[in-house]
């Protein structure tokens, strides 16, 4: 396979939209190279990939047959191979598919869509929540979403991924993204400023060093095993060198310990992975307590896991294990023309 890619050769599968094959070769299909190229234009000026696939649908224009979906541009974004390069198992190829796109054009589409994975639109603005929802119902990620009213204002919002689909889409609403924020920062603040709630921390804190301390003894085990484990090696080494005649018995002794040794070198890397600095209870107190000082986002990375979304309440994970119970519901204030979660509540520990 190799060589026949290195001589530009089509060694069968799938083609993707924009190219045809002739014979052994690929080429552009001058029907649809056209309407690729279009794509990743109007995506690096601005467009967004939803308007992209409402505008191919209005204009007729299919996949193949089919029509396009939202997620088939993402996909067809992602393809490096309409700039002309290909890679696979390590080796590049730049003379297997014919250029579609310019890579300035591509590496505009990329540079775009990576600020949009990590929760920033085109205008900059931060979500403070950004990797840490989840929907409650499908389990998909819930992410940054806006979208322009008639009157041209901007509204943003967070919304289930699934919610998006056109088959089969989640029923879970999306979630202003103002309202949703205020209601997580305002109760992080009131977290911390509990002296109830701190104590509990401190004390999910110290559990967990407890547990780390713990695993440290093991690491101490295993590097004593490993330590007689090579001197067991040595030993016998230095025997046959000595004289002692090389058995069947001797040669699976010394793969057995061989074995063992790379076994121990392994384990002892997972445990000191695991190891971090120890502090006092002073210390996790006045650290969290510093929390209310911080920015609204330091605050969130620092003290949240993740957040189970639901219709009607959320569950904000904390980043410490504890058998504290929930928090008392609280209901937020409402406020009229927005979506209102009609109550949540803290769960404290590792999300499950």
């Amino acid at each position: 396979m190799h060589e026949t890619r290195l001589k530009g050769n089509f060694i069968g599968g799938i083609i993707n939209y924009g190219y045809s094959v002739v014979g052994n070769k690929v080429v552009l299909n001058e029907e649809e190279a056209p309407i690729v190229r279009q794509i990743f234009t109007d995506y690096a000026n601005g467009k967004s990939v939803v308007d992209i696939a409402k505008d191919l649908r209005a204009r007729g224009i299919r996949n193949r047959g089919k029509i396009f979906q939202d997620h088939t541009i993402y996909v067809l974004l992602r393809r490096e191979k309409y700039t002309g390069i290909y890679r696979i198992n390590g080796v590049t190829y730049n003379n297997i598919y014919p250029r579609i796109v310019s890579q300035e054009i591509f590496d505009a589409v990329r540079r775009k869509a990576e600020k949009l994975k990590h929760g920033k639109h085109v205008d900059n603005v931060t979500y403070l929540l950004r990797d840490k929802l989840v929907c409650g119902y499908c389990g998909k990620p819930v992410s940054s979403y806006a979208g322009t009213t008639q009157k041209g204002t901007i509204m943003r919002y967070y919304r289930c991924y699934a919610a998006r689909l056109r088959k089969n889409p989640c029923t879970n609403p999306s979630i202003r993204k103002e309202m949703l924020e205020q209601i997580v920062v305002d109760t992080l603040l009131s977290l911390l400023d509990n002296e109830q709630t701190i104590s509990a921390l401190v004390h999910a804190v110290m559990k967990i060093q407890k547990q780390k301390q713990e695993q440290q003894t093991n690491l101490r085990l295993l590097e004593k095993e490993q330590e007689k484990n090579k001197k067991a090696f040595l030993n016998l080494l230095s025997a046959i060198e000595a004289g002692v005649p090389l058995t069947d018995v001797t040669r699976e002794r010394l793969k057995d310990l061989e074995e063992r040794n790379k076994e121990l070198t392994d384990l002892i890397q997972q445990e000191q992975s695991k190891q971090q600095l120890t502090f006092t209870e002073a210390q996790i107190r006045n650290h969290l307590k510093c929390a209310l000082q911080k920015s609204p986002k330091a605050m969130i990375d620092l003290l949240i896991d993740k957040i189970i979304v639901y219709r009607d309440k959320l569950q904000i994970y904390l980043k410490y294990s504890s058998e504290t119970p929930p928090l008392n519901p609280t209901k937020p204030e409402k406020k009229k023309g927005t979506h209102q979660l009609s109550w949540w509540f803290f769960i404290f520990g590792h999300s499950p």
